[in-house]
C-alpha cells in the first residue's frame, strides 16, 4: 500500500526489496525443462550451492540438477530426489540474482522469505536459518515421510525401509491413509464458507472429510475419501452459495493433515538423529501455518515440522507479505502458481515470477539500479536551480527502462509514485531544490507523456493546463495544455496540446447500492475493518444502528435486516471505501474534488465524507427519513451539529456548497422535497469533470456536465482500491492526479479552491516559465499571483519575484459600470490607477512602496454557455505588474502569530506615524468643500445600489430600505435614516467635512501593509508570554519603530476626491483604516470566521445576529469586547487588555492631546466624530467587494450564502449610528476619549437618542403619586408582591393599581377574549376560568350595571367548576387562589364560595394533595423537587388570607402552613428554593402567619438563607432557554429573600453572617444588560423595603438611568425569555420611581412589533404568549395596552394579539401553560377596572398597621428611623416645575428632611430624608414630596385617593395643587419673603390647619444647608429659618410676632402655647419623645 513517509525516503525506500517465495512441490511438473541451467555458472555461491546439496546426499554436485537424466527409477525415491533438487534450485535463483546485482554495481536486497508448504523449507534456507546440507536433507526426506506414513512401505528399496524403520520407532506401524483422498476445494463467500466448513466437521469424521489448507478467505482445499466422494457431492447440495472444484486426482500423500501427526514426531526424531541444526535466521521468514513472522530457530524449526500436520493458513501467508517492508513479491521458481495464490488473495503489492532467464536476471537488476540511482538523486543535496547531465540522464532512464523491461514497468511506476507520494503530499521534510525538480520533471513528463517522444529522450519540464480565454467561440472555456519540452539535444520548445483529456474537477458520486446484497456489505465491510483500524472505528461509532457487531463476530445476522440497518450499512460501507481510498491512494484527494449524491442517502454519504456530520449522524439523518416521522425536528436536531465542509458538496442543481448555512439549508430542502433526479444528475462546475462512483454504477448518461466532458470511473470493490492493476481506470485516475502533484500545481489548487474558481483559470494567467510562489489574500476582487522568471526551480526565491494582479470582471461577482469615477470606479479601471499612483509618489514615500512594471488592457469573449445569464459579450481586463514588497502583512501576521493588542496597538501607532509623517505631509492643499456628500454619503448610496443590482434579494427593501436595523440585539438607525439625519444638518456636515486634502495611501487595510523584519515583535512578545519585568517589555516595545520593523505598503487605494492616480489626494482620516481590522472584526469577516442569523421580511425591521468564532486568531490577537455596543463605558473596565483598551492611548500620542497647543488637533479638531464617521463609510460602502461566486461565476443570492458582505454592512451601521449620536451629544465618549464640547453643535433631546416620533402622548401613571414620592406611594400589596413574574407566571396580587371602569380596557378584554377564543374554540379548566373572570370584572364595574346576587351564584359556580375541570392541579391551585382575591378586591360576599354547602377553600387545599414532584415540564424538569407544590400553597395561603379565613390553614386536623414549610427541603437547587420560599415567606407575612416561619421550633429563614449561601458548593446546574451568566443565578434568589426579610419586619437576617444587601453590588455588575432588567424590580423593591437604597446606590433615579439605557441595547424580540420579557420589567420600574417620562413612545412601538422577529428557535416561536402577556400587563398599567391590540403594519395590518393567536397551534396544545398567562393577564386587567377607593383590601391594610405603613405604605429610609422632627417644611423643587428634574443650575441639597404634620399624632405619616444630591443633568435626580392622608375635621369619611386636581386660582391666592386634601403652595420670590402670610393665607383656601402645608421653594431662594442651620441666599431679616434636629430633621423656627409660635420649640426648651397650633405641636413633641416613640 501507499503511504505518505513521515520524512524523505531513506535508503532502503530506493532499494529493490522483495519478498523471495518459494514454490511448493505442487510445482514440480512446470520444471520439467529449466528455463535457465545455472549449473556452469562460475558464481563462487552458486557452485557451492550445488557442491553442499549434492554432498548432503552423496552425490556429485552435477546429480542434484533438475534434469530427466538424474531421476531415480522407484517412486518414493523420485520424490526425495525432486525435493532436494528443487530446493538447491531456488537457492541457486536467488543467488544468481543477488551475485548479478552485485556485478551490476546494486543490490537487492530480500525483505523475508517464505514458500508454498514444502517452499518453507527453501525459505529457511534462503534466510541461513538452516544450512544448504541440512536443508537438502529435510527436502530429500519430507516427502518419503508423509508417502510411507501414509501408504506403508511399498517396496524394498533402502530409503523406504530407513523410513518405515524410523516411523515404527514412533509408534507407526499401519498405513495411515486407509484410503485415497480427493484434493476438492470449496470456494465462495467467506461467511458461508465458515459455515460450510462447520457443518462439515459436525456431519463426518477426519477420516473422511478433513480440512488441509485455507487458500484464501473464499476458498478452502479438503482431502476427501474417495468411498464418500459421490455422497459428499451429494451433501454439498445444501450448500448451493458454495462452488466445489476437483484439484488433484485421488491420493495418498497428505501433508498438512492432522492425521499425519504421528509422521510429524518421526520426523522430528529423525532431524534431531541426523544432527540437523536451526540457527536465527538474519532474514525473516513468513510462516505457512499461522499468521506470524519468524526468525528464531525454534520457531523455524516448528514453522518446517508444521507441514506435515498442521493445516496451511495460504491466504495468511500472503497477507503477511504486507507487513514486512517489502515492495515487490518475487517467485523464486518456475510455474508461477504462487503468483496465482498471492494474487487469489488481493495481495497488493506486485508479484511477478523469477526463473532466471537471463531477459528477466536483467530486468530486475537495472530495477535495482534504477531505484538506486533514483534514490540517491531524491535525497541529493544539491542546492543549484538546474538540473546535472546526470539527473537528466537518469530522468530518461526512468521511461527508457520500463519500456524496455515491461515486466518491471508498472513496479517501477509504483516506486516512483511512492516517492512523489512521500515528497509531496506530506511537505514536513522538504528535499532539496534539485531533488524535488528532479521529481517535478518526471511528473510533467509521465503526465504529458503521449505528447513526448520519450524514445528520443524529450522530457517536459513544465506542465499547465489552462482554461482559453482568448480565442473562438469553439475553444472558449476548454482547456489547453502548455509543455515545456527539453529535447535530447539540450534544447527548449514549447508545445500545446487540445486533444488531452484534463479534467478540472474530481466529483465522488455516491448513491444507494440497489444491487448488493446485504450480506455481501457486511462481508466486505468486516474485511475492510479487520486491516484498517479507522475503518473498525467508523462502524464502530454507528453500530446502534445495526442489530450486530460488524467487526466482532463473523455471523451473518439472523432474520431480516430492517431498511435502517440496510441504509446504515449502504452509507457506512461507501464511507469505508472512501476510508480505504484515502489511505491507498492519497494523491487522489490532492485533486480539486467535490461530493456528490445521487439521492438521499449519497447525499448523506456526502455529509460524512466531507466531516460536515460524523458517520453516525449521517446515519441517523437518513434513518429519521426513512421512518418517516415527522422530519422538520429530527433533521433541525443533527443539523445543529453541522461542522465546516472539508471539501464542496454539490447541490441538487448542480451548484457547489461548502458553508455550515449553505449545506444545512440545502439539506432540509432535499429532507423536505426529495429534489434528486433519478435519471439525470447536473454537475455545473465550470469545466471538465471526473466522476468517481464508490460501489455504484450510474450510466453514464446519468450526468450531465453542459457543455464540459466528463469520464466516469467506476469502483465496484474494495479490491479495486486494494490492488494493483486491478481497476485500470483507477489506476489511470492515480497516476494523473500523481502527476499533478507539483508544488506549482498544489499551490494554484489551493488558492483556486478558496476563491471558488478552477486551477485551469487561475493558470490562464500564469506564463510557461514562470514559478508560482504564492497569492495574496487581500479582500478586494482582484487576483494577486506571486511569480519567478527564467527559471525552472520550485520556489526559487533567489530570482526577482514579481506581484502580477489581475483585476478581471470574469472574476468579481458584482456588475460595475465600467464608465464608473470616483469611488465607483471600476476595480479595473482603479488597479491602472493604482499603477499610476505608485508611479507619481515623491521620493520619501517611494520607499515604502512596490515598484511598477508592464500594464496590460485587454477585453476578453464571454464564453458561449455564459453569455445568456452574463446578457453581455465581453469582459474588460487589466493586468500589471510591479516588484514584490518583501515581508509578511500585518494581517497575516496576527493570525499566525496571535501577538498581544499591546503590540499590535504599537504597530497602528507605526503606522500612523509614517503616513502622517512621510504621506500626508506632501500634496496638502485646503479642501475644496463637498467631500462629505461626493466621497463619503454618494459613494455609500452608489455601491449599495450596485449591490442592490448584484444581489437584490439579499440587498433589497427588507434590508437596506427599513428606518431602523436591530444588530446583535440592539436597534440603530438604518441606512437611509442615517444619511438622511447627516444631510438635514449642516452643522454635522461641517464638523465631519474635512478642512484639507492631502496625498493619502487610502487602503491601510492591514492586509495591504507589511512589516519585513518581525524580530522585535517576536521579541517583545517573547517577553509579553513569559512574565518578563515589565521595564524590559515596555523598553522592547520602545523598539518597535517603523524603522526597525522595516513597514511597507502596497495596493494602494489610488482614488481621492475628484482626483485619480498619479493625482490623487484626499481626505487623510481615511487613512486610519487598521483600526477596522480589529475594532471593527473585519479580520474575522474577511476570513469568515462567524455565523451570521439574519430576520428580515416586509415591514419588519431587519434583526441580524453576528457571532464570531470563540477563540480565533484574531480573536485572541485583538481581544475586542464590543463594549460600545454593550453601552459599557470603557472606564468601568479597568485592566482591561483588548485593543479597545488601547484605542485611546495610541490616539491620544497621535493627536498630541495633551498638549493644550496641538496642531494636529489645531488642523482637525473634530477628528473623533470624523474617525468614527470615517470607520463607518468603510464598512458600509465595502459589500461590494466581498460577494462571493460559485464555479462558473453564479452567484447565490441568500443572506446566508452572502453574509460576509451583510456583515460588513453591519459593522458600518452601527459605526455610523455612534458617529451621529456624538453629534447629537447622546454619546459622550468613545473608548475612553471624551467628545469634544465644539464636536456638538446640539444639545441632545433627552432619552433616547433615537429621531422624535411625532406628538403622540407620553405614557400615563395608573397613581400620579407616583411621579412625586416614587416608590414610597406603593401600596402594600405591591410592596409585597410586585413583579411581573410573580403576577404573570404565579397569578398572585393581580389588578393592581385599579383606575375605575375604563372602556378602553374593558374593548380589550373584550377583543382578546374573541380574538382568542376563534383559536381556541372550546376553552377549558383555567383558560376557560380566566375568560369567566375577565367577563366578571367587567360586569361589576361598569357603570350603571347592576349584578344580582342569583347572577353571582351563577357565576361563582362557573368560575369553581372551570377549576374543577382543570386536569392540571397546580393551575387549579392557582385559580382557586385568584377567585379569593378576586372576591376580596371587588368587595363580593365570600359565602358565595365558602358556604355550609360548598367549601371551595377545602377544595383548593385538597387539589394541592395531588401535585407530584418534578412535573415542571421546562428546561430544569426533573430538577424541581416539590417546588410546584411549594407555590401551589403559597397562592393559596394568599387566596384565603384575602377571603380572610386565615384560621383554616392552620387549626383542624393539618396544620397546612406547617406542611408548606417542610417542602423546603425537597427542593433541590439554591436558584428555585431561594426564589420558592421568598414568596412564601412574604405572604404567610402577609396574612399574618409569619411567626410560623420563625418561632414554630424551626428557623425556615435562616436555613433556606445559609442553603443560598453554599449555592457554589452545591453546584446544582440550571439550564434557561437563553444562556445566562452565574451572577444572575445567584443574584436572584438573594434579592427575593431579602425582600422577603424586609416584608417579614426582621432586618436582622439582612445581616445574618454577612451584610446580605452589600453582596448584591458585585453580583449586580457581573449581570448582562437584559439580565439587570429582569432584576431591576427586585433590586429597586428590595432596597426600598429594607431602607437601603441610599446607602447601596445613592438613588433609584442612578439605578434608572442606566435601565433606560439599556432599552436600545436589548432588543425585545430576540427571545422570548430573557429579551422578550426585560422591557416589562422596565416600563414598571419607570412609573414606580416616577420616569414614565423617560419611556419614549418608539419604545412602546418597539415593544408591540417584537413578536414576529421572535422566531430564532422552535421554543421561541412556541413561547411568545410569555412575553405578550409580561407587555399587555405592564402596558395595561400605563395606559398603553392598545398598543397590542391595534392595527400593526408590523403583522400586515392586524394587531399583535391577533398576529401572536394567529401563530398558535390548534387549540394551544403547543404552546401550552404558556397560553395560561393570557389569562392571567386579561384577569389583571379586569380586576384593575374596580374604583379606585377599592386599591387594598383588608387584610393588606391590617399588615400594613402591623409593619407601621399605614396606608400609602410611606416608611422612613433616612437616618433617624422612627423619629420624626417637627416644625413645617420647606421643599427644594424648581418653581412652577412640581415632580421634575432640574434643568439647570440645581440647588445644592443634602440629605433634606421632610416633616408633614397632620390632624392627630396617630396620623403622622413621614419622616424621610431625601436621598440624593441632584448635581448634575445626567443625574436626573428629582427631589419627592411625600404627601400624605388628611382626613377632614369635621367629617371620618376618607378623602379620596389618588385624586390629583389643579384649583381655578384666583389671582388673588398663592398659587397651589390640591392633592389628597394636601396643600402644595408654589408661591413666587415675592410671596415667599412673607413666609407668614403664606401660612395664614393657608385657611383662606379651606385648609384644616395651616401646618399642613407644602411649600416649593422659588428658584430665587434657593438654599444650602450648613452644619447646623439652613440660610438663606440673602441677608435680609426673616421672620423663620429652619434648625437641624439630632435626629437628622429639621423644624422650621417662627419668630412671635407671626403670631403662629411664641417661643423655640424644643425638648429641653418647651414653648410658651398660645394658641391650638401649640397645642397640636406639642402633643406632637411628646409623641416623639416617647419611649416607643412612633
Amino acid at each position: 500500500m501507499i503511504t505518505p513517509q513521515n520524512n524523505v525516503p531513506n535508503s532502503q525506500a530506493f532499494t529493490l526489496k522483495p519478498v523471495g517465495f518459494f514454490p511448493g512441490l505442487g510445482s514440480r511438473s512446470a520444471y520439467r525443462t529449466l528455463e535457465c541451467d545455472l549449473f556452469l555458472s562460475d558464481a563462487p555461491d552458486i557452485r557451492d550451492a550445488y557442491t553442499q546439496g549434492a554432498a548432503a546426499l552423496g552425490l556429485e554436485a552435477k546429480q542434484i540438477v533438475l534434469t530427466p537424466a538424474n531421476l531415480p527409477e522407484d517412486r518414493i525415491e523420485r520424490q526425495a530426489f525432486l525435493g532436494a533438487a528443487l530446493l538447491v534450485h531456488g537457492i541457486v535463483l536467488q543467488r544468481h540474482l543477488d551475485s548479478e546485482a552485485a556485478r551490476a554495481g546494486t543490490q537487492i536486497r530480500f525483505a523475508a522469505f517464505t514458500g508454498e508448504s514444502f517452499g518453507i523449507i527453501t525459505a529457511a534456507v534462503a534466510a541461513d536459518a538452516l544450512s544448504i546440507a541440512d536443508g537438502t536433507k529435510l527436502a530429500y526426506a519430507l516427502a518419503p515421510f508423509i508417502l510411507v506414513g501414509a501408504e506403508g512401505a511399498q517396496g524394498l528399496s533402502p530409503l523406504q525401509a530407513r523410513i518405515a524403520s524410523v516411523l515404527a520407532q514412533s509408534g507407526v506401524m499401519q498405513p495411515l491413509v486407509a484410503e485415497p483422498a480427493h484434493v476438492v476445494g470449496l470456494s465462495g463467500r467467506p461467511d458461508a464458507l465458515q459455515n460450510a466448513l462447520a457443518t462439515l466437521k459436525d456431519t463426518y469424521s477426519a477420516q473422511d472429510v478433513e480440512l488441509h489448507k485455507i487458500y484464501a478467505d473464499h476458498q478452502a482445499n479438503l482431502y476427501v475419501r474417495m468411498g464418500i466422494r459421490e455422497s459428499f457431492g451429494l451433501f454439498m447440495a445444501n450448500f448451493p452459495e458454495l462452488s466445489l472444484q476437483e484439484l488433484k486426482e485421488p491420493t495418498a500423500f497428505m501433508a498438512h493433515a492432522a492425521r499425519m501427526a504421528p509422521v510429524r514426531e518421526a520426523f522430528a526424531c529423525m532431524m534431531d538423529e541426523e544432527g540437523i541444526k536451526f540457527r536465527d535466521a538474519h532474514t525473516p521468514l513468513i510462516c505457512n501455518h499461522e499468521a506470524a513472522i519468524v526468525q528464531g530457530a525454534a520457531d523455524i524449526r516448528e514453522a518446517v515440522l508444521a507441514v506435515i500436520d498442521r493445516v496451511m493458513q495460504s491466504r495468511w501467508t500472503a497477507e503477511r507479505c504486507e507487513h514486512v517492508g517489502a515492495n515487490l513479491v518475487l517467485e523464486l521458481g518456475q510455474g508461477d502458481k504462487s503468483i496465482r495464490l498471492l494474487n487469489d488473495n488481493g495481495l497488493t503489492l506486485p508479484a511477478i515470477g523469477y526463473a532466471g532467464a537471463l531477459h528477466a536476471t536483467e530486468a530486475f537488476v537495472e530495477a535495482a539500479r534504477l531505484l538506486q540511482a533514483f534514490g540517491e538523486t531524491a535525497r541529493s543535496n544539491i542546492q543549484s536551480t538546474d538540473l546535472t547531465p546526470d539527473a537528466l540522464a537518469l530522468l530518461r532512464q526512468m521511461f527508457q527502462v520500463p519500456a524496455r523491461y515491461p515486466e518491471i514497468a508498472k513496479f517501477l511506476r509504483r516506486e516512483f509514485a511512492k516517492t512523489i507520494a512521500a515528497s509531496q503530499i506530506d511537505r514536513r521534510h522538504l528535499l532539496a531544490p534539485m531533488s524535488r525538480r528532479f521529481i517535478e520533471v518526471y511528473q510533467h513528463s509521465i503526465a504529458v507523456a503521449g505528447d513526448l517522444d520519450l524514445d528520443a529522450g524529450e522530457l517536459a519540464l513544465q506542465v499547465q493546463a489552462k482554461k482559453t480565454v482568448v480565442g473562438d467561440s469553439h475553444t472558449l472555456g476548454r482547456v489547453n495544455t502548455e509543455i515545456k519540452v527539453l529535447r535530447a539535444d539540450g534544447t527548449i520548445v514549447h508545445r500545446i496540446s487540445n486533444a488531452r483529456w484534463s479534467p478540472e474537477a474530481l466529483v465522488f458520486y455516491c448513491s444507494r447500492l440497489e444491487d448488493r446484497p446485504a450480506v455481501e456489505l457486511i462481508h466486505a465491510g468486516r474485511r475492510m475493518a479487520e486491516h484498517t483500524p479507522e475503518i473498525a472505528t467508523l462502524y464502530r461509532a454507528s453500530s446502534a444502528f445495526l442489530p450486530f457487531d460488524l467487526t466482532d463476530t463473523l455471523q451473518i445476522p439472523s432474520g431480516m435486516l430492517q431498511p435502517r440497518a440496510i441504509a446504515a450499512l449502504q452509507i457506512l460501507y461507501q464511507l469505508a471505501m472512501l476510508t480505504l481510498l484515502r489511505r491507498e491512494r492519497p494523491a487522489i484527494f490532492t485533486s480539486h474534488d467535490y461530493y456528490a449524491g445521487g439521492d438521499l442517502l449519497g447525499w448523506c454519504v456526502a455529509l460524512a465524507a466531507t466531516s460536515a456530520l460524523s458517520a453516525r449522524d449521517a446515519v441517523a439523518l437518513y434513518a429519521t427519513y426513512l421512518e418517516k416521522t415527522d422530519v422538520a425536528d429530527p433533521v433541525d436536531t443533527i443539523l445543529d451539529r453541522l461542522r465546516e465542509s472539508t471539501a464542496p458538496i454539490v447541490a441538487a442543481s448542480g451548484v457547489p456548497f461548502i458553508t455550515i448555512k449553505d449545506i444545512a439549508r440545502e439539506t432540509r430542502v432535499l429532507f423536505s422535497h426529495a429534489a434528486f433526479d433519478a435519471h439525470r444528475h447536473n454537475l455545473r462546475l465550470n469545466g471538465d469533470v471526473q466522476i468517481v462512483c464508490l460501489a455504484s454504477s450510474p450510466a453514464h448518461e446519468t450526468f450531465d456536465t453542459t457543455p464540459f466532458g466528463s469520464e466516469v470511473t467506476l469502483i465496484a470493490t474494495p479490491a479495486d482500491i486494494a490492488r494493483r492493476g486491478h481497476n485500470t481506470a483507477l489506476e489511470a485516475l492515480e497516476h494523473s492526479c500523481m502527476s499533478s502533484l507539483t508544488g506549482d500545481n498544489q499551490r494554484v489548487l489551493q488558492f483556486a479552491q478558496g476563491r471558488k474558481i478552477l486551477s485551469s483559470t487561475v493558470f490562464s494567467y500564469i506564463k510557461l516559465g514562470e514559478q508560482v510562489l504564492g497569492f495574496g489574500k487581500g479582500g478586494s476582487e482582484s487576483m494577486t499571483i506571486f511569480v519567478t522568471r527564467k527559471t525552472i526551480m520550485p520556489l526559487d526565491t533567489s530570482k526577482p519575484i514579481i506581484v502580477r494582479k489581475i483585476l478581471s470582471e470574469a472574476l468579481i461577482a458584482v456588475d460595475w459600470n465600467s464608465d464608473g469615477e470616483g469611488v465607483m470606479l471600476p476595480p479595473f479601471v482603479k488597479a491602472k490607477r493604482q499603477a499610476e499612483f505608485v508611479k507619481a509618489l515623491p521620493d520619501p514615500a517611494r520607499r515604502y512602496f512596490p515598484e511598477v512594471f508592464e500594464i496590460l488592457e485587454r477585453e476578453i469573449p464571454v464564453p458561449p454557455h455564459q453569455r445568456q445569464d452574463m446578457q453581455r459579450d465581453s469582459f474588460k481586463e487589466l493586468i500589471y505588474e510591479m516588484s514584490f514588497v518583501p515581508g509578511e502583512e500585518v494581517s497575516r501576521y496576527v493570525e499566525r502569530c496571535s501577538p498581544p493588542p499591546v503590540i499590535v496597538a504599537r504597530i497602528y501607532k507605526q503606522i500612523a506615524l509614517v503616513l502622517a509623517r512621510d504621506i500626508h505631509s506632501f500634496r496638502r492643499a485646503p479642501a475644496p468643500g463637498q467631500t462629505l456628500e461626493t466621497s463619503y454619503f454618494h459613494k455609500i448610496e452608489a455601491r449599495l445600489a450596485l449591490c442592490r443590482r448584484t444581489a437584490p434579494l439579499t440587498f433589497g427593501p427588507n434590508l437596506l430600505d427599513t428606518d431602523h436595523i436591530v444588530i446583535n440585539g440592539v436597534q440603530y438607525r438604518n441606512v437611509g435614516t442615517l444619511l438622511k439625519a447627516f444631510r438635514e444638518h449642516p452643522a454635522y456636515c461641517e464638523i465631519l467635512e474635512p478642512r484639507f486634502h492631502a496625498l493619502v495611501m487610502g487602503d491601510t487595510n492591514t492586509e495591504n501593509i507589511k512589516i519585513n523584519n518581525l524580530g522585535p515583535l517576536q521579541h517583545a512578545q517573547t517577553l509579553i508570554e513569559s512574565g518578563a519585568a515589565q521595564s524590559e517589555i515596555d523598553a522592547a516595545l520602545d523598539a518597535m519603530t517603523a524603522i526597525s520593523i522595516d513597514l511597507r505598503f502596497f495596493d494602494p487605494r489610488a482614488i481621492g476626491f475628484a482626483s485619480e492616480g498619479a493625482e490623487t489626494r484626499d481626505d487623510p482620516m481615511y487613512d486610519n483604516k487598521p483600526w477596522h481590522n480589529s475594532l471593527g472584526h473585519y479580520d474575522e469577516m474577511h476570513h469568515e470566521r462567524f455565523e451570521l442569523a439574519v430576520r428580515t421580511g416586509p415591514n419588519q425591521t431587519p434583526d441580524i445576529q453576528i457571532t464570531y468564532e470563540p477563540n480565533n486568531p484574531y480573536a485572541r490577537a485583538y481581544c475586542v469586547e464590543d463594549l460600545t455596543e454593550r453601552g459599557i463605558d470603557i472606564a468601568s473596565q479597568p485592566g482591561g487588555v483588548g485593543m479597545e483598551h488601547y484605542f485611546a492611548p495610541v490616539m491620544r500620542k497621535l493627536y498630541d492631546m495633551d498638549n493644550p497647543n496641538s496642531l494636529r488637533i489645531a488642523e482637525d479638531p473634530h477628528w473623533l466624530v470624523r474617525f468614527v464617521f470615517m470607520m463607518g463609510t468603510h464598512f458600509t460602502a465595502m459589500p461590494p467587494f466581498h460577494f462571493q461566486t460559485e464555479l462558473g461565476g453564479a452567484l447565490i443570492d441568500s443572506l446566508l450564502v452572502q453574509r460576509r458582505p451583510v456583515a460588513i454592512f453591519c459593522e458600518g451601521i452601527r459605526w455610523l449610528n455612534w458617529a451621529l449620536q456624538m453629534l447629537e451629544g447622546t454619546r459622550h465618549s468613545f473608548l475612553g476619549i471624551e467628545v469634544p464640547a465644539a464636536s456638538v453643535p446640539h444639545q441632545p433631546h433627552y432619552g433616547t437618542g433615537l429621531p422624535d416620533q411625532g406628538s403622540r402622548q407620553m405614557a400615563i401613571s395608573p397613581n400620579p403619586a407616583f411621579s412625586r414620592i416614587g416608590m414610597a406611594a406603593m401600596a402594600p400589596e405591591s410592596r409585597v408582591i410586585c413583579t411581573p413574574w410573580s403576577r404573570m407566571v404565579r397569578g398572585l396580587a393581580l389588578g393592581q393599581y385599579p383606575v375605575g371602569y375604563d372602556d378602553a380596557i374593558a374593548g380589550i378584554i373584550t377583543q382578546a377574549r374573541d380574538i382568542l377564543t376563534q383559536q381556541v374554540t372550546k376553552p377549558t379548566g383555567y383558560l376557560r376560568f380566566a375568560l369567566q373572570l375577565a367577563e366578571l370584572g367587567i360586569a361589576l364595574n361598569r357603570p350603571g350595571a347592576r349584578v344580582t346576587q342569583d347572577e353571582l351564584q351563577t357565576r361563582a359556580t362557573g368560575l369553581m367548576n372551570a377549576l374543577r375541570a382543570e386536569t392540571n392541579p397546580y393551575y387549579a391551585a392557582v385559580g382557586g387562589s385568584i377567585l379569593f382575591d378576586a372576591f376580596a378586591k371587588f368587595r363580593l360576599d365570600i359565602s358565595l364560595l365558602v358556604n355550609s354547602t360548598r367549601d371551595f377553600a377545602a377544595e383548593m387545599l385538597d387539589v394541592i394533595d395531588r401535585i407530584q414532584p418534578d412535573q415542571i415540564k421546562d428546561e430544569n424538569a426533573g430538577n424541581h423537587g416539590e417546588y410546584e407544590k411549594l407555590f401551589a400553597y403559597t397562592s393559596i395561603f394568599l387566596g384565603i388570607g384575602q377571603a380572610g379565613l386565615t384560621n383554616r390553614l392552620t387549626s383542624g386536623p393539618r396544620n397546612y402552613v406547617r406542611e408548606a414549610l417542610h417542602l423546603i427541603q425537597t427542593v433541590p437547587s439554591p436558584f428555585f428554593k431561594g426564589r420558592g420560599c421568598s414568596m412564601l415567606f412574604s405572604v404567610l407575612s402577609a396574612i399574618g402567619l409569619d411567626g410560623m416561619i420563625f418561632d414554630d421550633g424551626h428557623d425556615f429563614m435562616k436555613e433556606v438563607l445559609e442553603y443560598v449561601d453554599r449555592d457554589d458548593s452545591i453546584d446544582f446546574s440550571l439550564r434557561f432557554p437563553q444562556p445566562i451568566t452565574r451572577a444572575y443565578v445567584k443574584i436572584y434568589p438573594r434579592i427575593t429573600m431579602l425582600n422577603a426579610i424586609a416584608i417579614s419586619g426582621r432586618h436582622e437576617y439582612a445581616s445574618m453572617g454577612h451584610d446580605r444587601v452589600a453582596e448584591l453590588k458585585p453580583l449586580w455588575a457581573e449581570l448582562e444588560p437584559a439580565e439587570k432588567m429582569h432584576q431591576s424590580l427586585y433590586y429597586l423593591i428590595a432596597l426600598h423595603n429594607l431602607g437601603r437604597t441610599e446607602q447601596e446606590i445613592g438613588s433609584v433615579h442612578v439605578l434608572m438611568d442606566e435601565l433606560l439605557g439599556y432599552l436600545d441595547v436589548v432588543d425585545p424580540g430576540a427571545n422570548f425569555f430573557l429579551n422578550g420579557l426585560s422591557h416589562a420589567y422596565i416600563v414598571e420600574s419607570a412609573m414606580l420611581t416616577g420616569r414614565l417620562g423617560d419611556i419614549p413612545p418608539q419604545e412602546i412601538d418597539r415593544i408591540a412589533g417584537c413578536l414576529k422577529r421572535m422566531d430564532a428557535t422552535p421554543i421561541d416561536r412556541a413561547s411568545r404568549a410569555y412575553p405578550f402577556s409580561y407587555n399587555l400587563n405592564a402596558l395595561g398599567e400605563i395606559g398603553e395596552a392598545g398598543a397590542l391590540m391595534s392595527p400593526n403594519p408590523v403583522y400586515g395590518g392586524v394587531s399583535a394579539f391577533s398576529w401572536l393567536v394567529g401563530q398558535f397551534s390548534p387549540d394551544g396544545q403547543t404552546e401550552g401553560s404558556r397560553l395560561l398567562m393570557l389569562g392571567n393577564a386579561l384577569m389583571g386587567l379586569s380586576l384593575r377596572l374596580r374604583p379606585k377607593e377599592q386599591s387594598s383590601t383588608p387584610m393588606f391594610d391590617d399588615f400594613a398597621r402591623r409593619r407601621g405603613w399605614k396606608d400609602r405604605g410611606l416608611k422612613s429610609e433616612g437616618p433617624g428611623n422612627g423619629r420624626f422632627g417637627s416644625g413645617l417644611i420647606v421643599t427644594t423643587v424648581t418653581a412652577g416645575s412640581p415632580g421634575k428634574t432640574f434643568a439647570t443650575d440645581p440647588p445644592e441639597i443634602e440629605k433634606i428632611p421632610i416633616t408633614i404634620l397632620a390632624k392627630d399624632a396617630e396620623e403622622l405619616l413621614v419622616n424621610a430624608s431625601l436621598n440624593e444630591t441632584p448635581t448634575s443633568i445626567s443625574a436626573k435626580a428629582q427631589v419627592a414630596n411625600y404627601l400624605g392622608r388628611v382626613e377632614a375635621r369635621d367629617n371620618k369619611e376618607e378623602a379620596t385617593r389618588n385624586n390629583f386636581s389643579y384649583l381655578d386660582n384666583e389671582s388673588s391666592l398663592i398659587k397651589h395643587e390640591v392633592y389628597e386634601g394636601v396643600f402644595l403652595l408654589i408661591p413666587t420670590a415675592e410671596e415667599w419673603e412673607d413666609f407668614s402670610t403664606l401660612l395664614q393665607q393657608i385657611r383662606a383656601l379651606g385648609a384644616d390647619k395651616p401646618e399642613i402645608c407644602k411649600i416649593q421653594l422659588p428658584k430665587e431662594f434657593r438654599y444650602k444647608l450648613s452644619a447646623a442651620t439652613l440660610d438663606l441666599k440673602d441677608q435680609k431679616p426673616r421672620l423663620y429659618h429652619p434648625e437641624r434636629q439630632a435626629n437628622d430633621t429639621f423644624k422650621m423656627i417662627v419668630k412671635e410676632d407671626a403670631h403662629l409660635l411664641q417661643t423655640y420649640l424644643s425638648k429641653d426648651n418647651p414653648p410658651a402655647l398660645s394658641s391650638s397650633t401649640g397645642v397640636l405641636v406639642q402633643r406632637y413633641e411628646e409623641l416623639l419623645n416617647s419611649k416607643d416613640g412612633l
